[in-house]
């Protein structure tokens, strides 16, 4: 039965080897290809934006969820293989100019508004079941290094929880989550016990 939506979708997004080239006149041209176009707009891992995609890819391969690729416009970040919708925000004290003092650590647009082709914009709410808050403690600039695991801590809050902690529901600081004397995860108990503090934080008394 032709279909007569007068929608049109995408094909899915294939995953990119880095070797694929730009073409002219369907000829490979000047010797250009994506992992060259990578290696220009994503080198810098301290600028924001940059910094927040690696850390929704850092979590998922510390909770070993399986990656396809990114849907930036999408209300979460991530997705279990049991269903769990992660939404990931990250912060650091040090960034990519020159700063007076190292940054105030604040976790904002924790409420979204979902999106879709057809309705557009929806109300406000929360998008996800877990939070999943990341932060580089690294403050010498010397020593800053996103991919050094080490420097990251993690908080892994319910929806209920951001929704009783969050400032007009849309931030949460460093401040008032040690005044609710939650502590940090380290990657090394993400890597090894990820998967049950993910269900304990979402089924758990917490």
């Amino acid at each position: 039965m032709p279909d007569d939506s007068p929608w049109s979708a995408p094909p899915p997004c294939r995953p990119l080897t880095g070797d694929e080239p730009l073409l002219l006149d369907g000829q490979p041209w000047q010797g250009a290809h994506v992992l060259d176009f990578w290696r220009w707009a994503f080198s810098d891992l301290r600028m924001n934006n940059v910094r927040g995609v690696l850390a929704e890819y850092i979590v998922a391969k510390l909770l070993y969820i399986p990656l396809q690729p990114r849907e930036s416009w999408n209300s979460f970040d991530l997705e279990t293989p049991d269903g769990i919708k992660i939404e990931v925000k990250a912060a650091a004290y040090l960034q990519a100019w020159a700063q007076l003092k190292p940054s105030q650590i604040v976790f904002t647009g924790l409420r979204t508004r979902p999106w879709s082709p057809e309705t557009g914009y929806g109300e406000e709410g929360y998008g996800a079941d877990v939070y999943a808050l990341c932060l580089l403690v690294e403050s010498t600039a010397d020593l800053f290094d996103p991919l050094n695991l080490d420097q990251w801590r993690f908080w892994l809050l319910s929806q209920r929880q951001v929704a009783t902690m969050t400032n007009n529901g849309k931030s949460i600081s460093l401040a008032r989550l040690q005044r609710a004397g939650l502590e940090p995860y380290h990657a090394g108990e993400l890597a090894e016990q990820g998967v049950s503090i993910l269900h304990r934080v979402l089924f758990g008394n917490t």
